[in-house]
C-alpha cells in the first residue's frame, strides 16, 4: 500500500509543473492555430485573385497595368535625358496622345449632353 500511495503522491507533487507545461503547450498551439487561420485566409485571397485574373476584366486590367508600367519607365527615361542634356520640357508623344484622347472624349461627352438636352 505504501508503494501505491508513493506513486500517487509523486503525481500530485509534480502536478503544478505538469499544469504549467500544459498551459505553455496550449498557448503555443493556440498561436499555431491563429497563424494557420491567417495562412488559409491569405490562400483564399490568392485563389480569388487568380480566378479574377482569368476573366476578361482581369485580363484588361493586366494589359492596362503593363501599358502604364511601360509609360512610367518611358517618362522616367525621358526625364533623365532632359536633366542630363538640360533640354526644355516638351510634350512627349504619350502625353500628347492623352491630351488628344481627353479632348475627343470631352467633345464626345459634351455633344452627347447637348443632343440629350434637345
Amino acid at each position: 500500500m505504501g508503494r501505491v500511495w508513493g506513486m500517487f503522491s509523486g503525481i500530485v507533487s509534480n502536478g503544478g509543473e505538469t499544469l504549467t507545461l500544459l498551459h505553455q503547450e496550449i498557448s503555443a498551439l493556440e498561436e499555431l492555430s491563429r497563424q494557420l487561420f491567417l495562412e488559409v485566409v491569405d490562400l483564399h485571397g490568392v485563389k480569388e485573385r487568380i480566378a479574377y485574373s482569368k476573366t476578361l476584366k482581369g485580363r484588361y486590367f493586366d494589359l492596362v497595368g503593363h501599358f502604364f508600367s511601360v509609360y512610367c519607365v518611358y517618362k522616367i527615361f525621358m526625364c533623365t535625358i532632359n536633366i542630363i542634356f538640360d533640354r526644355v520640357g516638351k510634350v512627349d508623344p504619350v502625353t500628347r496622345g492623352f491630351e488628344i484622347a481627353g479632348r475627343w472624349t470631352f467633345c464626345y461627352v459634351t455633344s452627347i449632353l447637348m443632343i440629350s438636352s434637345l
